[in-house]
């Protein structure tokens, strides 16, 4: 990032349908990082481009200095990968009994295929001869 350029962080609290008193409550936080960049050279840049006050959740509004073409970038953060938490999601394939007919019925159609192959090239291997023709007897 440029030393001169200004992005601002959104948070939001929001508590639970109903707060009673004397009890704790669980916040949800959302942070989003917005900066308003444009096109200038064949790189992006923002100087000159800040993001408004009037920003909200889905809506981004940048003030810059000139017409040109910008936009609004919104970096993602990598996602971490958790191989055991992704392996445990499989065991769960037997809560959801459509899930588990179509891979049983996926299954007995791939083995009906197979066998009807195998009959079919067990006949083309008694059918297959040789034929001599008189006119190439020598």
């Amino acid at each position: 990032n440029h030393k001169d350029e200004r992005s601002y962080i959104f948070m939001g609290i929001i508590p639970g349908p109903e707060i009673p008193v004397n009890q704790n409550v669980t916040y949800t936080f959302e942070v989003n990082s917005v900066v308003c960049q444009f096109w200038a050279w064949g790189q992006w840049s923002s100087v000159g481009c800040d993001v408004s006050t009037d920003t909200r959740d889905k809506d981004v509004h940048c003030q810059c200095k000139h017409v040109s073409i910008f936009a609004a970038a919104f970096p993602v953060p990598p996602q971490e990968i958790d191989p055991f938490g992704d392996a445990k999601l499989f065991l769960t394939v037997l809560d959801n009994p459509l899930v588990v007919a179509l891979i049983v019925t996926m299954l007995i159609l791939y083995l009906l295929l197979c066998f009807l192959l195998w009959r079919l090239d067990r006949r083309d291997k008694t059918l297959r001869t040789v034929i001599v023709l008189e006119d190439n007897f020598p």
